[in-house]
């Protein structure tokens, strides 16, 4: 689907809004926001990369999304799984 057509643009939105949701309430205690800013300096090397990473999320297009789609849903990466019921005897 995403490979073909773009996604719609008020369902990026709302995806959008959710994270935003998601990230602010997070932002809300000080122990969540300590170990956020202490993870983003261990691995990014600065805090403010919690901050950036926020700004690019709400920055993404629909083009994005199809950009992306095309590039990493190929059947090259692709996992097919097989979920089997285990069977008494």
């Amino acid at each position: 689907m995403f490979k073909k057509s773009k996604v719609d643009e008020e369902l990026l939105e709302i995806a959008k809004r959710s994270l935003a949701m998601s990230y602010l309430g997070h932002l809300k205690s000080n122990l969540s926001l300590a170990r956020d800013f202490g993870s983003s300096e261990l691995l990014h090397g600065g805090w403010e990369s919690s901050i950036d990473w926020y700004d690019q999320a709400m920055a993404v297009t629909a083009d994005d999304v199809k950009r992306v789609a095309n590039t990493y849903l190929t059947g090259k990466t692709r996992t097919i799984a097989r979920i089997e019921s285990e069977r008494t005897p």
